[in-house]
């Protein structure tokens, strides 16, 4: 993948604790331990002049809210149920609908890929760098660094989103009328370049301060919750996130959990599955990780019926086998290989 050349400067972002340098160089990435990453050519954007503070999103699925229109959020045209290559994302009128539903997945600790509902994943179109260049939906490459943001909070629930490149995601003409683009520019002060990023569940805007100060939600991780969350077709991370291995053991005697994974149509299992995998790696109990991706690895996975469904599958597979090849457990390594091999 090739990248345009800039002026080589270097820029650092910092959340406090870690600190990142951005040195702009033609011709790509070079990975270094994160206390001297050098990144993506094209971050000599002034956006990312000096030290910028960065945020971690929320966990839940989250619909993207602008501050310039409260009523609009990010939006894939039509009503798909799938992604579809190359949809331009535009701000519109909230219906709730899996075309308005994002999650953030996370790359690295100061990048996060934006991923759909739908499937897929938030880009830039044509991996361009520049102002108004549209946000569109892609399949999700866990390296393409168009693909990668970062956010940062306003104060009040309002963030900022950040592509990799340095410019700031917002709405075109500053407008606040439905449809309307959603596009990268230069960083400047401006509701129509902040975001809610508003819980789905909840109902509610996402505070990292409130968020980075709680007590990790175990409400939803007591015996006899699995039922709630599995509740539709839309799983409840935090259940997955906080359970402990007696706990998920004793909610799921009777396999209600493979049960719910085998009941679901196919597109909602292949999300089930992608959800799943960033849930429970992200809980710090190896065994509770170990129970869940056994659980999981006896699920059968449904069979695609052409090109796409093939490619979200074989996604969804390099993921769980990209997990497996860093994990030290050796269960949940074999889970997590066991759960790939049965996805084709």
């Amino acid at each position: 993948m090739y990248f345009p050349s800039f002026h080589t400067r270097t820029y650092s972002i910092t959340d406090g604790t870690h600190t990142g340098r951005f040195v702009p160089s033609a011709g790509g990435v070079k990975t270094l331990p994160f206390t001297s990453i050098v990144f993506l050519a094209g971050m000599a954007s002034n956006a990312m002049a000096g030290n910028i503070k960065y945020d971690q999103p929320p966990k839940a699925l989250v619909y993207i809210q602008s501050v310039q229109s409260p009523n609009g959020a990010h939006n894939q045209p039509g009503y798909p149920v799938d992604y579809v290559r190359g949809s331009k994302l535009s701000t519109y009128v909230f219906e709730g609908k899996r075309d308005q539903l994002y999650t953030f997945q996370a790359d690295r600790d100061v990048w996060w890929h934006i991923i759909p509902q739908t499937g897929g994943a938030v880009t830039l179109e044509g991996n361009k760098n520049g102002n108004g260049v549209r946000l569109v939906i892609w399949d999700y490459d866990p390296n393409a660094a168009n693909q990668k943001f970062l956010v940062q909070h306003q104060g009040g629930g309002r963030f900022k989103i950040f592509s990799s490149y340095g410019r700031a995601v917002t709405v075109a003409n500053r407008t606040s009328e439905n449809d309307s683009a959603v596009q990268t520019w230069d960083d400047h002060s401006g509701q129509w370049m902040e975001w809610y990023l508003v819980d789905y569940l909840k109902k509610e805007r996402y505070m990292p301060e409130t968020a980075q100060a709680a007590t990790p939600d175990n409400t939803r991780a007591k015996s006899g919750i699995l039922s709630d969350a599995l509740s539709g077709s839309i799983i409840e991370k935090r259940y997955f996130e906080n359970i402990t291995f007696a706990l998920f053991e004793g909610d799921n005697g009777k396999k209600n959990f493979q049960n719910w994974m085998n009941g679901l149509p196919r597109n909602d299992q292949m999300k089930a599955y992608s959800d799943l995998l960033d849930a429970a790696l992200r809980n710090n109990d190896d065994t509770a990780k170990r129970s869940i991706f056994n659980a999981l690895s006896e699920v059968s996975p449904k069979a695609g019926a052409g090109f796409a469904d093939t490619l979200t599958t074989n996604m969804i597979k390099k993921q769980y086998n990209d997990a497996a090849a860093r994990q030290k457990d050796s269960g949940v390594r074999s889970n997590l290989q066991k759960i790939a091999g049965k996805l084709k």
